[in-house]
Formats: structure tokens, sequence, C-alpha cells
């Protein structure tokens, strides 16, 4: 949710694209916390397809605009790229779990289990939180796709001539990916959602079975017609959230500026992240690099290590070197005589003596 909203005020297209990612990755640690290891194997799997359509229709994107990634200046661009758009729209429509899309399942089964997770406390409120983000991650999408390719074209005059379709070696890897997201989810639908004929209810949940011997995850019995309506429900509240973008950047593209204007403080919030940068700069960066400074390196390395004990024990050595042992090394025939005669005596001494 945080995430999510986050992506809600982003503009550059990228940058909208991190936010979905880090909002997806909840979604994947909800099914976990859920017991539901297999759903959240699911959504790494779909997730990649799209995401990476994504951000690989993004990169197209960008390169048509000669690495321009601002959304406020872009607009328009489906009649220069159609190909790039159909690609990029393949994506949203996964990401936002269209009926069938790859995101369709892998979403439904993760809203399923924290539905079911009557052993977690408040596991009603993560169903709800998760619920609300479906809807909101179908309206930042569709609000990026829109920006993007539809409505009037804000793209300066001297790009906007420019702008062309990539190669077809850019756009060959958009239709693999595009391909994968529309089918990628019927690894794994559940038996309540299998559409494909013949497949044996049993056995629909093909990833699950797949990973079952090493996942024992929680498992709850629901009935077709319970997991249809809640997959009915997310899809509803899903295109609730597309139909709102649509409204506000294509039908009505004057509000969002009002909006902007009338919610004031609270965007300026979502906008800049809610500090969280700035925040975690402060907590925990500055705190680390300041220990490292000042106790770890100018205290214990510079100070202990490099000071007190490697250039400590050469001063030792260079200093009874020069202050006692060189005393002895005088380079005189007659000390070195008188030092050989006094050490025969003092061992034929002990040897008389013992």
């Amino acid at each position: 949710m945080l995430a999510a909203t986050i992506a809600l005020t982003q503009r550059d297209i990228k940058r909208v694209l991190a936010y979905s990612t880090v909002s997806q990755l909840g979604y994947m640690f909800l099914a976990a916390g859920c017991g539901a290891y297999s759903a959240a194997i699911f959504h790494v799997v779909t997730h990649a397809f799209f995401k990476a359509l994504l951000f690989l229709g993004s990169g197209a994107v960008i390169l048509a605009m000669h690495h321009e990634q601002d959304t406020d200046k872009m607009g328009g661009l489906r009649a220069s790229i159609p190909w790039t758009h159909r690609w990029f729209l393949l994506g949203v429509l996964a990401i936002a779990g269209f009926p069938f899309f790859s995101g369709f399942f892998s979403k439904d089964e993760i809203l399923l289990s924290a539905y079911l997770a009557h052993d977690v406390p408040g596991h009603g409120a993560l169903y709800a939180i998760a619920l609300a983000t479906a809807g909101i991650t179908a309206f930042y999408m569709f609000r990026l796709h829109f920006r993007t390719f539809l409505g009037k074209s804000r793209v300066e005059a001297e790009v906007k001539s420019h702008v062309h379709e990539p190669s077809q070696w850019i756009l060959a890897p958009l239709g693999v990916l595009g391909v994968l997201s529309i089918f990628g989810g019927f690894l794994g639908p559940s038996a309540a959602l299998n559409i494909v004929p013949g497949v044996d209810p049993a056995h629909s949940n093909s990833l699950a079975n797949f990973l079952g011997s090493v996942l024992h995850g929680v498992h709850h019995e629901v009935s077709f017609a319970t997991e249809r309506g809640l997959a009915a429900v997310s899809v509803a509240v899903a295109g609730a959230g597309g139909l709102l973008a649509a409204w506000l950047y294509v039908w009505k593209p004057e509000l969002p500026a009002r909006i902007r204007a009338a919610l004031g403080g609270l965007h300026r919030v979502v906008a800049n992240k809610y500090w969280v940068d700035e925040i975690y700069d402060a907590v925990i960066v500055r705190p680390l690099v300041s220990l490292s400074e000042n106790v770890l390196y100018r205290g214990i390395d510079a100070g202990l290590i490099d000071g007190a004990m490697v250039n400590g024990s050469a001063r030792l050595v260079r200093g009874l070197a020069s202050g006692v042992l060189r005393h002895f090394q005088s380079g005189l025939t007659q000390g070195y005589l008188f030092l050989m005669v006094l050490g025969t005596l003092l061992i034929a001494s002990y040897l008389v003596a013992g």
C-alpha cells in the first residue's frame, strides 16, 4: 500500500514501475506471511513476465523519446510507436489483474490466501489492504499508460519530429514477454479458475503441486463459488481503478491538477515519498557513516591497527635497533676482539663450573 500510493504521484516512467515492483513484492510477502508459499512463488513468476515487459517497454519509449523519461513530456505516442503501445498495454492489463492474464491468477491466489488465513491475526484487514492496493495498482498503471500513449501530445516539437518505433531487435523481446504475460498464468491456475478444457481439477494448480514436496504451506478448503466470487470482487475493484484513471486522464484531463491543488499538503507528502529516503538517511545512513568514519576507521583501523600495531611495532624495532643494537656494531676491530675473548672466557668458565 505504501509503495502503491507513492507510485500514484510519480512522473518518471521508470520510477512508477520501480515503486510498483516494491508494491508487488509486498504481495509476495503477504502470501508468504499467510503460509501460501506456492502463491508467493507463483506471483514471483508471473510478475517476472509482465514487469520485465513493462520495464523493457518503458525503455523502448525512452529510446523513442530520445532519453526522455518524464511522462509530463509525453502523451499521444500511440500513433508514433503503435507496437510498443500494444505490448506495453498487455503488461498493464496483466499487472492490473485483467481476467485470465498472468497477474489475474497469481494475485487472486494471494488475495484468497489472506481472506482464508483465519489463524493470522487481522487477516481481514490484510485482505482489505491487499484488495484496495489492487485497485490502486490498476489506477496508477492505467494512469501511466494513458499519460504516455493517449491524450494530447505534450512532446516537445523538436523531439516529436524524431519519434519512431524502435527496431525489431528491441520489439522482439517485448513480443515474447507479451505472450508470457497473457498465458503465463496457466502455469498454475486454481481448480476454481481453470478454464483449460480436459484438465482434472485435482491437477489444475500444477505449480503448487510441483512445489508441494518442498513448500509445506497452509492449505484451506474453499468452495468454487467462494473463490470465484472473490475473484470477481478483485476484478471489479481493479476495473474501478482503471475506469477512474480513464476518467481523470482521458475524459476529464483537467481534473488531476484541481485534485492536486485541493489535496495540498497530502499530495506533497505522497509526492515526496513520505520522506522515507530522508528519514532512512537521517536514522540509518548518517549514523552508520559517522560510526564508520570516527570509530571503525579513525579509532580502530587508523588508530589501533595502523597506529599501534603496524606502525607501533615498526617504531619499536627501529628504536631497539637504533638505541641498543647499533652500539654493538661500532665497526672497531678491537671492540669485536674484546667481546669475542670475553664471550670465550664466559663460556669456558661456565663449562668449568659445570
